[in-house]
This record gives structure tokens, sequence and C-alpha cells, in this order.
């Protein structure tokens, strides 16, 4: 094909943008320069563009621009002035935008291609060849969504549900999972019934977190399967019903759902929905450890610690134990911390003990929380401190842990970090009674036989004061 000069737009001593034209097809081609200049100037991020080389149809326009400086289509058209005024600068570029010309796909993205602006979201989210840029993924994918793009607007809603470089928003990110998920996005379903199911971004609402479980799950994804199964056995929102759920996790586990094999393990260890079993659970447990599910070591950890149809194992509790505890389950690490605690087949260690159990109560676990404290109480391992046992008694206490109110009414009964107070004493030891501790209702009565009442100090007997 013999190529014609057409139009050459430049600037003094440098050549900005050649258009040429082929006499034969009538069809204007451009000529790509060299981008070593355009790397030195900037340009807004919104302002990405990309190059990629595009087929020119019967429909399409007879002249194709492409100007690696001054930009694609608009930006090009400006730098077409200069032929009137060459000493006037082209519109500046910055490097994000350069970068953009030189990726696969990036011309066909910024001529409108949804596939396209999709795909380069993609490059930017997953950092193919590229640096990560979750900004530039999010523009990207948004561009996609203005043309009705499903798979962009769960990805939107990625974005804005993980906080991830980007400012983290569970309503715009609801938003965007109902607009997917409405379209049949089976991903954006389930997001949508965790939502509902969780209260984010909208009010907690079981009846349509089942709803739209229900709508993935009969489409064969297998988590939407067990989580219908999970609220079943749960009974949120619904009547508990383990037959329920054991079919729904049957299902799931069929495609290899490690969370439902899991539960199907705790439906037999339990007994619930069907005989009590500990070979079955071990069975399920064993197909879900190997999956590397974290609930399911911890859960043959207990099955070694406690010798449930294998023999008691205290080394192989411990090793099953740490394979969940590196992936950061918090049961695990409450266990580990408790071996550590108690000298289990390994040596006492309390600072062992308490490393563990901090990792576990940054997580919230309750019983974790509640051991810390009672390091400090005790001053093993750390230095003793009644004030760090109260603050980490009372975080397990005001969730309803028995053991950690039994230990905050202590420390006001004995006055420890706290004035003495028995009335406050009695509280504490009535909660924890009323919670199932025989230990902190054997310590109410005895407050109580020696007259202190929840108001303060001892109660006024009939006789008190009469012969004063």
């Amino acid at each position: 094909m013999q190529l014609i000069p057409h139009r050459i737009a430049a600037v003094p001593d440098t050549v900005l943008d050649v258009v040429v034209r082929d006499s034969a097809s009538n069809v204007t081609v451009d000529m790509p320069k060299s981008a070593s200049m355009a790397t030195s100037l900037a340009a807004p991020l919104q302002e990405e563009t990309t190059s990629f080389p595009i087929a020119i149809g019967n429909n399409s326009p007879n002249t194709v621009r492409r100007n690696p400086a001054g930009g694609l289509v608009e930006a090009a058209m400006e730098n077409y002035t200069h032929m009137e005024n060459p000493a006037t600068a082209p519109k500046p570029r910055g490097p994000q935008t350069i970068l953009d010309d030189l990726l696969p796909n990036g011309m066909n993205a910024q001529l409108g291609d949804k596939d396209a602006q999709f795909a380069l979201g993609v490059v930017y989210k997953k950092a193919e060849g590229v640096h990560q840029d979750d900004q530039a993924a999010m523009c990207w994918y948004q561009k996609a969504t203005d043309q009705g793009y499903t798979a962009a607007q769960y990805n939107v809603g990625l974005l804005c549900e993980k906080d991830q470089g980007l400012t983290q928003d569970f309503d715009i990110a609801m938003h965007w999972y109902l607009k997917a998920a409405k379209e049949g996005v089976l991903a954006a379903q389930v997001k949508v019934s965790h939502f509902y199911r969780n209260g984010l971004g909208v009010a907690k609402n079981f009846l349509a977190a089942m709803d739209w479980h229900l709508k993935a799950a009969n489409q064969g994804h297998a988590f939407a399967q067990y989580s219908v199964g999970d609220i079943y056995h749960r009974g949120q929102g619904v009547p508990q019903d383990h037959t329920k759920a054991m079919e729904w996790f049957c299902k799931a586990a069929d495609q290899d759902g490690p969370e439902a094999q899991c539960s199907i393990g705790d439906l037999y260890a339990h007994g619930q929905g069907v005989p009590q079993d500990f070979s079955q659970s071990m069975q399920w447990y064993l197909r879900a450890a190997k999956q590397e599910n974290a609930r399911a070591q911890t859960m043959i950890g207990h099955h070694y610690r406690l010798g449930q149809v294998v023999p008691m194992n205290l080394s192989q509790a411990m090793a099953w134990y740490r394979k969940a505890a590196l992936q950061g389950n918090a049961s695990a690490q409450y266990e580990i911390g408790r071996i550590y605690d108690y000298g289990q087949g390994v040596p006492k260690s309390y600072s062992k003990a308490m490393d563990w159990y901090q990792k576990s109560a940054k997580q919230g676990h309750l019983n974790a929380q509640n051991n810390i404290g009672s390091l400090y109480q005790h001053g093993r391992g750390v230095s003793r401190d009644y004030s760090l046992a109260m603050e980490w008694f009372l975080k397990s206490a005001d969730q309803g842990v028995a053991i950690s109110q039994r230990h905050i009414g202590t420390l006001y009964d004995k006055g420890l970090c706290v004035p003495r107070d028995k009335a406050n004493a009695m509280q504490w030891y009535k909660k924890a009674a009323d919670g199932g501790d025989a230990f902190s209702k054997k310590q109410f009565d005895r407050l109580e036989r020696q007259g202190y009442g929840f108001e303060g100090g001892k109660r006024r007997g009939f006789f008190d004061g009469m012969f004063n």
C-alpha cells in the first residue's frame, strides 16, 4: 500500500503527528513516532488513553489518528492547528497516559469498546505488565459500566467493598452488586445476599438474604448452596432445620465446596439432623482440610486433642492447629495459646501463650481476651497489671462471657485496681451466675448473707440502730 503524506502537525524542530492517506483506499492512516518527548509531559489520570491496533471497516471513519504526544482523536485534532501556529505546544499528557497507549486493548478502550475497557481495568487491577493501580482499574471499569457491562458492575462493587486503594463504601458497593445481580451475575447475587445477611450497606434482612442465596443456589452456585444450608443450620429468618441444612450442604459438597464439607462434619460431630458419628465427621473434615480449609484443620486438631475416633495425640493436634493458625484462624490460635498456657505436650510457656492469645484476641476471640486478662491478673509471662486485666476482662464480659464476669466481680470484691465495691462485685457475680458459673453463684450468696445489696454498702437490718 502506497502512503502519501497528507498533513503534518509540528512545533519547531519536532514532528508531533504525521497523517498519511492511502490513495487507493482513501483511508488516512497515522505514523506512530517515538514517545521519548511525550514521557516528560503531564496530564491528569482520568485522561488515560491506550493504543491497540484496530480494524477499519466500511462503517469506520476514513481517518485514523494516533498521536502518542498529543492524544487520541480530539487531542490530535488540536495538534493539527499547529500548522497555523507552530510555536504552540500540544496538549500535554502524563506518563500514565503514555503507558496506556502501549497496552493491549488500549486504543479500542479509548474508542469506546466496552470489552476492551473492562479488559484494561483487569490489567490495572491484576498488575499485568503494569504497576497495580485500583484507581485506574476503577476508571476503566466505570467506563464499561456506562455501557451496561455487568461484569464491570460487579468489579466496581468489589473495589468499593474491599477498600483497596479507594475509600471503602458498602452503600455504593451494594448499589453496584444489585445492578449486576439483577442482570443474573451469580457472584453478585451471592454478594447481595451476604450484604443483607450481615447488614452491610443495607438493614440486616435474613429473608432477603435467603431469597438472593436461593437464586444463585438454584443455578448451581456451590457457595450459595452452602449459605442456604448455613441459614437453615442457624435458623436465621427461617425455622432451624438441620435436615434441610444437610441437604444443601451435600449439594455444595458434591461440588467440592470445602465450607460445606466442613459443615457436614459439624453436623455429624454434634448429631444434628443425623446420628452422632465422629468417624463420619473426621472423614468430612479431612476432605475439607485437603483444600486448606482452616476451620476443618482446627476441628481435626480437636479430634486429636480429645481422642475422638483417633488416639489422643497432642503433637498431631498442635500440627493441625498450626496449619489453621498460620491461615489466621482465631480458634486455632487460641488453642495453641492454651496448649502453651497449660503445657499440654509442650513445655509450659506463658510468653508464647500470650503471643498466640493476642493474635486470636485481635480477631475478637472472646476466650482469648479473657485468658489475656488472666495472665495479667496473675502476672504470668508479663508483669502483674490489674488495670490491664480489667480492660481485657471487660472486652469479653460485655459480650456475655461468664468467667470474665466472675473475674471482674473478684476485682471489685477484693479492691484490686478499683476501690473495693461489694455491691458492684455482686452485680458481676450475678451476671456470671446467670450465665451458669457455679462459683459466682456461691460468691453472690456469700455477699448476700453478709448483708450487701445492689445499692452499695450493707443493707440495714430490722434491729440495726434501735439501741444506739
